[in-house]
């Protein structure tokens, strides 16, 4: 394959993809056909298809971009990073990594705010807690599916927020204010019930 073809390749995939963001802003998930998006992309459905299988594997895909980008902040964490930002008051290091993501994927992300599709951000929350959780050796105990509900709702909830909220909010500010949260919880989080 030629680079004039991976270019094609490239330039399809992302007009189908803001095509399709497009298309959320104005129409929830399931009132969207593969018409709506190839009209919008300016394409053909033979296009689309030769892509992606139907608007399921579209937002599966993309899911599993957002996924796989963000699993690669985890990297950022370890026993002593999160020492060190607690001991030096700094936000934990993956938070403005992950927050400055979010802001440039905004209209990715805004998929789960919109209360169609919430599990979204269930499984972005539930994949990077397994990651850190695997990491940092966390206690395997009765404790620990509702260690991850506290952690799923927490994030979850706050970046919920801080997307409704338009981002007003200055990331390093709600940087701080998340990694007080964790450091006010963390024995919890490490101590064996």
């Amino acid at each position: 394959m030629s680079n004039n073809e991976d270019l094609r390749i490239i330039k399809t995939r992302l007009a189908i993809k803001g095509a399709f963001f497009d298309m959320l802003a104005v129409k929830s998930f399931e009132k969207i056909t593969v018409s709506d998006i190839t009209d919008k992309a300016l394409i053909n459905r033979g296009t689309f298809y030769s892509h992606y299988k139907d608007k399921y594997d579209l937002m599966e895909q993309i899911e599993n971009e957002v996924l796989d980008d963000i699993g690669n902040f985890v990297s950022l964490l370890t026993e002593e990073s999160i020492d060190k930002a607690f001991h030096e008051n700094q936000p934990l290091p993956h938070i403005i990594p992950l927050l400055k993501y979010t802001e440039e994927n905004a209209q990715c992300l805004a998929l789960f705010t919109d209360g169609n599709t919430s599990s979204f951000c269930e499984r972005i929350v539930n994949r990077y807690f397994d990651e850190i959780n695997n990491m940092l050796h966390l206690p395997q105990d009765k404790w620990l599916p509702y260690r991850k509900t506290i952690m799923i709702s927490l994030v979850s909830g706050m970046l919920n927020q801080w997307i409704s909220d338009n981002m007003s909010t200055p990331k390093e500010e709600l940087a701080g204010w998340m990694t007080e949260i964790v450091k006010a919880n963390w024995n919890t989080f490490k101590t064996k019930a």
